[in-house]
């Protein structure tokens, strides 16, 4: 110590003494309580911290969209023709037929816009969209965890796409039980809603005084996570859109009228056998011997869209010109009757055919207004509509049964299936006029053009998309026929 110091100074390295309290004398309480050198909240902050609620949730959430995800990549699977599914969706959905159809039918897509040929653009899976709705959901949850009161607002996200999620859902919920139940469907609706809930048990509705951690390595991951995905969206979106161009270009080719109809004069012309039996006429008009008739035959499946389509616009050119066209409707099921179809596809294919050839057998004249019947409400096919719909046409109840289960109404499906394979057909529709058979012909225009008609003579029924050019009547009669984008090649 220097000397001049003063002599009561304490140096800087010494502990100041603290002089002990007299006996009785109260010691005073310290008015502020040290803070932590590691906790950097500013004072009065309102931090809580996830209350055992809170996470007993968030992880019954991750299960429930793990779950729901895990079911909807199965669903996604039985759209593309898969039979094999998880033991729970096999669980829920057994001896239920209606899954497959309500997947495989058009009313399972999203069409998200259109091409300049008024085509869809891009045709997404309700279920698909479900498969990536339940993985960020489940990311979310597994990755940021529950909100604390002092982050609430960082919860926006997730609630917003939860709402969005709930909303779609009950949409599709309430379509489906218009169209036909799919317990599959179903059980997805039952995961979202329970997912829903356990969100809004994940909010901090009462805080608990705490210290608010910090899971850096949580947030890193997440957004890693997130980045990962935009980037892939990235790419996906330029590899679409490429692609999308090109398909554009080709289908512009392809459907083009006068290419199909000079494909169709260039076909071989190949000799189909008749039917066996009850070969009948399906629509009103001429029979097909009778002078300049265009003789028609469709191989069809009555749970095909593209087979919907192409009866529509052919039954608009019988109802147009009824002394045009004969019309013989052949049978190639996507189903386990087929013995070409190695995975069925449409599970109640093979009941309307037969419910069809029991009405053909019984009351000819109603067969054709029985089929438009079958195809008009194609998501609704099931056995006892099917009967239903026949006693509405005046078919008796039990003679129907009686008809549909006959061994002989099943060999002539059969037939019908082995007569289309060697002519080279895989997919229904394929159509064959006078003959020959032609591939794509899905407009009007189209049909204008191959049946030789006149712009007076306008086709009734079908899509019109096509071309918006007058057409002209050649002076000499040109063969030409329809056909349809097969339901094999349906994007």
């Amino acid at each position: 110590m220097h000397a001049d110091a003063p002599k009561d100074a304490t140096p800087a390295t010494q502990p100041t003494a603290v002089r002990p309290a007299a006996p009785g004398t109260a010691v005073p309480a310290a008015t502020h309580a040290p803070r932590r050198q590691s906790d950097s909240r500013p004072p009065g902050a309102d931090f809580s911290r996830p209350r055992l609620l809170q996470q007993v949730a968030r992880w019954l959430a991750v299960v429930a969209a793990l779950l729901g995800a895990w079911t909807c990549f199965d669903l996604v699977r039985i759209t593309g023709g898969a039979t094999q599914v998880n033991p729970l969706l096999g669980a829920v959905c057994a001896g239920q037929r209606g899954c497959a159809g309500l997947l495989t039918s058009e009313h399972a897509v999203a069409v998200l816009g259109r091409t300049p040929d008024g085509e869809p653009a891009v045709r997404a899976p309700w279920t698909l969209l479900g498969l990536g709705y339940f993985t960020a959901v489940m990311l979310w949850f597994a990755l940021v965890g529950p909100a604390t009161r002092g982050r609430a607002l960082t919860q926006t996200p997730i609630m917003v796409l939860l709402a969005f999620g709930l909303l779609i859902s009950l949409i599709l919920f309430q379509q489906m039980l218009s169209l036909g139940v799919c317990r599959g469907c179903a059980l997805v609706h039952v995961m979202n809603a329970i997912l829903a809930l356990l969100a809004l048990l994940t909010m901090p509705w009462q805080p608990t005084p705490g210290t608010i951690p910090r899971p850096m390595v949580a947030h890193a991951l997440c957004g890693a996570a997130m980045l990962a995905a935009v980037l892939i969206a990235a790419v996906f979106a330029g590899a679409t859109s490429t692609s999308l161009g090109d398909s554009v270009l080709y289908r512009r080719l392809v459907l083009d009228a006068e290419f199909i109809r000079w494909r169709y004069e260039r076909a071989p012309t190949v000799v189909i056998p008749p039917r066996k039996s009850l070969a009948v006429t399906e629509s009103p008009g001429p029979t097909a011997d009778a002078p300049g008739v265009r003789h028609i035959v469709v191989f069809s499946d009555f749970q095909c869209s593209h087979c919907r389509e192409l009866h529509t616009i052919l039954d608009g050119i019988g109802r147009s010109h009824p002394a045009l066209l004969s019309l013989d409707l052949r049978h190639y099921p996507l189903d386990s009757c087929n013995p070409a179809v190695a995975a069925p596809r449409h599970p109640s294919a093979c009941d309307a055919a037969q419910a069809y050839e029991a009405v053909r057998k019984l009351s000819p004249l109603r067969a054709h207004e029985y089929a438009q019947r079958i195809f008009e409400n194609q998501s609704r096919v099931t056995s006892s509509a099917l009967r239903e719909w026949a006693v509405e046409m005046g078919v008796s109840g039990e003679a129907f049964d009686a008809a549909a289960r006959e061994d002989a109404t099943l060999a002539r499906i059969r037939d019908d299936a082995a007569t289309a394979v060697r002519l080279g057909v895989t997919a229904p529709p394929a159509v064959f006029l006078d003959g020959k058979r032609v591939e794509g012909a899905f407009r009007k225009r189209t049909w204008e053009l191959l049946l030789n008609l006149g712009p007076g003579e306008a086709v009734s029924g079908g899509a019109d998309s096509g071309d918006a050019r007058g057409i002209t009547a050649p002076a000499a009669a040109t063969p030409g026929g329809p056909a349809l984008p097969t339901d094999a090649t349906r994007p």
